[in-house]
């Protein structure tokens, strides 16, 4: 650990000493253009990407990992000779034979009291479904005893096939035959190919059969003819069931690997490149995700470039509200996004990793532990809300560029939804509490989301893919709150800057620094409680950062420690040291407590906010007791010897803490104040401080010195009550 610090203060030194170089603000946007670029950009460090089949190799190419190749021949081979191995499905009704017979029976015995030849006909063609002429009805009538005896002959002969319709059928028909009896709803194999005849063959077959049993050949071929008008196959080919057996036998099918070792020669230069050095060189393109495409290259860029101009306006919008200098938020902006694609970019390479070495393990699982809304959550803290959403909307979008097409859906919504919602939740909660809050609801949003990922997916909802999945969308919160909280710290040192955070911990009354002015300068620090107080209840009633004024309020006096007994507060029963000096002097060493407040705010590091508060808390005002006494003494003293060097307020806090300290110390000694007197008294300062110009850099505005007034009003009744005397 400290030699980690030791590195982050040396590299914290070298940045001080350089900075003065970085002059302007577009050469720094620049820097960090190309550095995002050359991240986001995906290079080829192989050069195979467009190498095929039967080409030549450049030059030897080695592998520079062991991982498992998936040989998509080998497995197509494979999963071929498996569904070859699956047989053809024939339905077959064994009873249909019989049932003819039966019918053909009944329909004789139908027409058997029936004297009308032609009502006869028809209604044996409506009993048989055929279309007999009348010629050809009277030849059957006439051999009636013999054409059912020959019939159910015929018929049992051929149920002994499988009789199909035609060649149709006929060309599914292999060694193995897969027989599902629609009677008996059972199935069986056949593997006597003989046995599957079509009606053309049957019919020859019966043809011959008979020709002994009936000698007359026009009989003959009137049963024949008479029967085969009736018969239907008895078998047919189930194309869906055969194909549901062969998607069987696939899925029962794993991948055939090749093995891939570390340095391994895939192929060496002037080989013609086969299957399986091409499956490898694919697998090691996959791997460093070879994609360099010229309009990629552009896209990316437009999209950077969209990046820099919306986060300068949204900065513009948010000034002097925000006022931290371009150069530092070109800073902090190009940081926080080269980290946020950092953490994608090591995430995305191990899901890679993991995809290879276990090829049924989905890659895309690890990317929902990536910790997608540390940018956001960045921005909220170092800058403000409105900045976070504009530095969220860009790292999703890179997020999203940086994965497959197929994730770029995915993760598009996935770090959207964590990054707006942690930007939100951290607008009132910007503190180490709300830190980990966020971290618990980006946890449970990412296990909704993910099961909605699995929901619209697939049917089989909890399985072991899903249920790592939704672990490590759990573990993602956990993980984020984790690197913010580790990394928070070392943006605010970089930086310089007082995160609500720190301002916590520098609000801690038993800080150091604070001990010591309660021990030197008692009568300051007293003075600086009570500044607080009011500057934090003027803050909440303008919807200004009431902890900044709170917090700079402690520190805003701090360079009185050096010495305290020069002013009036701290000046218990003893001698009056200015009595001595004269006015100038005097006048010099008040002015220095805000000089030396700054040196010693700069030694804590207490940020760049609270020692603007400390530099600024008195603006350009005029010391003006010793002032007058110059003027009573005759010495004809130049104004501009007695104010303080500034600078003006620059923000609504500083404004704040400025009133604030005059109004503490001018009403301190008022005696019996009544509410109304009081209100004028304070109205009456703070008028003199605004028309004096010492406000026209913070941007407070009119209506808003009233609510100030107001609020600094309430807190002082609170002080005085038991003085003020109501009407």
């Amino acid at each position: 650990m400290k030699k980690e610090i030791k590195i982050i203060k040396k590299a914290k030194t070298l940045f001080d000493k350089y900075q003065h170089l970085i002059t302007n603000e577009f050469l720094l946007a620049i820097v960090f253009f190309i550095l995002i670029v050359f991240l986001i950009v995906p290079k080829s460090k192989l050069g195979i990407s467009s190498l095929k089949i039967g080409d030549v190799a450049p030059k030897t190419i080695r592998s520079n990992v062991s991982m498992l190749v998936e040989d998509p021949y080998a497995t197509h081979a494979k999963i071929k000779q498996a569904e070859e191995a699956v047989p053809n499905v024939f339905y077959y009704n064994p009873e249909l034979y019989d049932n003819l017979y039966n019918k053909i029976y009944t329909a004789f015995n139908d027409i058997a009291n029936i004297k009308d030849k032609t009502l006869a006909l028809k209604k044996f063609n409506q009993d048989l479904e055929i279309n007999l002429d009348l010629d050809t009805f009277n030849k059957i009538l006439k051999n009636k005893s013999i054409i059912l005896r020959f019939t159910n002959t015929i018929l049992k002969d051929i149920n002994r096939y499988y009789v199909l319709s035609g060649p149709s059928d006929y060309q599914y028909v292999k060694n193995q035959i897969l027989i599902y009896n629609t009677e008996l709803r059972t199935s069986r194999l056949e593997t006597n190919t003989e046995k599957f005849i079509d009606l053309n063959t049957a019919k020859a077959l019966s043809y011959d059969k008979l020709h002994w049993s009936v000698p007359n050949s026009d009989l003959r071929k009137l049963i024949i003819d008479f029967v085969f008008s009736l018969v239907k196959p008895n078998a047919f080919y189930n194309s869906e069931k055969t194909q549901e057996l062969k998607k069987q036998a696939r899925e029962k099918i794993a991948p055939v690997y090749l093995k891939l070792s570390k340095g391994e020669v895939v192929v060496r230069e002037g080989d013609i490149i086969d299957k399986n050095a091409y499956v490898k060189l694919k697998a090691l393109n996959s791997l460093f995700e070879v994609k360099n495409r010229f309009l990629d290259l552009i896209g990316i860029i437009l999209i950077l470039a969209v990046f820099f101009v919306t986060s300068a306006f949204v900065y513009k919008k948010l000034r002097p509200t925000e006022k931290i200098p371009y150069k530092k938020l070109i800073v902090i902006t190009g940081t926080i996004v080269l980290l946020q694609i950092i953490l994608i970019k090591v995430f995305y390479f191990l899901s890679v990793i993991v995809g290879y070495y276990s090829p049924d393990f989905p890659k895309s699982v690890l990317l929902y532990l990536v910790p997608f809304a540390v940018a956001s959550i960045l921005g909220v803290l170092l800058v403000g809300f409105k900045y976070s959403i504009s530095i969220s909307l860009i790292t999703v979008i890179l997020a999203s560029i940086t994965v497959d097409n197929s994730l770029r859906f995915m993760v598009f919504i996935y770090s959207f939804l964590d990054s707006a919602v942690a930007s939100v939740y951290l607008v009132g909660n910007r503190n180490r509490g709300g830190i980990v809050k966020v971290g618990f609801i980006i946890s449970l949003i990412n296990v909704v989301l993910i099961l909605i990922f699995y929901m619209l997916q697939s049917n089989n909802l909890f399985n072991t893919v899903t249920l790592i999945s939704i672990g490590l969308g759990a573990l993602n919160g956990i993980l984020t709150a984790i690197i913010i909280s580790g990394i928070l710290p070392i943006f605010e040192w970089l930086f310089d800057i007082a995160t609500n955070v720190k301002l916590v911990e520098l609000g801690n009354l038993n800080h150091p620094l604070l001990k010591e002015l309660a021990i030197k300068a008692p009568g300051t620090y007293h003075h600086s409680i009570v500044v607080s107080s009011l500057s934090e209840a003027a803050c909440q009633a303008i919807g200004a950062n009431s902890l900044l004024a709170k917090v700079g309020s402690y520190y805003h006096d701090i360079g009185k420690v050096r010495k305290p007994t020069y002013f009036i507060e701290n000046q218990f029963d003893i001698e009056n040291p200015h009595d001595r000096l004269m006015p100038y002097v005097s006048s010099l060493i008040i002015k220095n407590h805000v000089k030396d407040g700054v040196e010693i705010g700069k030694k804590y590091r207490l940020g760049s906010q609270i020692i603007d508060i400390i530099e600024q808390h008195h603006g350009t005002m005029i010391v003006k007791y010793f002032y007058d006494k110059a003027k009573e003494m005759g010495l004809n003293p130049n104004e501009e010897d007695f104010r303080y060097p500034g600078p003006k307020p620059q923000s609504k806090e500083s404004g704040i803490v400025m009133l604030a300290d005059k109004v503490e110390a001018a009403t301190k000694n008022l005696n019996e104040p009544t509410v109304t007197h009081l209100k004028n008294y304070v109205k009456n300062l703070t008028n003199e401080i605004f028309l004096d110009g010492q406000l026209d850099e913070s941007d407070l505005s009119l209506r808003e010195l009233n609510l100030i007034v107001d609020s600094f009003v309430n807190v002082l009744i609170g002080i005085f009550h038991h003085r003020i005397k109501y009407k």
